[in-house]
């Protein structure tokens, strides 16, 4: 993990601590993209498991690439079952950026 990484990891294990989500795990899961390009896959820096059982994706950013963005909001569009949150650390609190999926839930 990178320092942000870390810093975000110490953020759910505090919302951990709180109840608030139940688990969760640093790039846990691979993602397959076929519908963007058959060979591109995706690991998400975090996988959470909330507390009402629902799964969030984060994506921990310095700033954003234009083909991190990307390949974000097709992971989102593919995998709608899970929300998929960009964030930041800016002016020392974390911000949050919700990728909404283009196709039906």
């Amino acid at each position: 993990m990178n320092g942000l990484e870390k810093r975000f990891s110490q953020y759910l294990e505090d919302l951990k601590s709180k109840g608030k989500i139940l688990w969760w795990r640093f790039e846990g899961i691979k993602l397959s993209l076929t519908d963007c390009d058959n060979r591109t896959t995706y690991t998400p820096d975090f996988d959470v498991l909330n507390a009402d059982g629902s799964m969030t994706i984060y994506e921990t950013k310095g700033f954003w690439k234009p083909a991190a963005r990307v390949k974000t909001k097709c992971a989102a569009d593919q995998y709608f079952m899970f929300k998929f949150v960009g964030v930041q650390w800016k002016k020392k609190k974390w911000k949050f950026e919700e990728f909404e999926p283009k196709g039906e839930k």
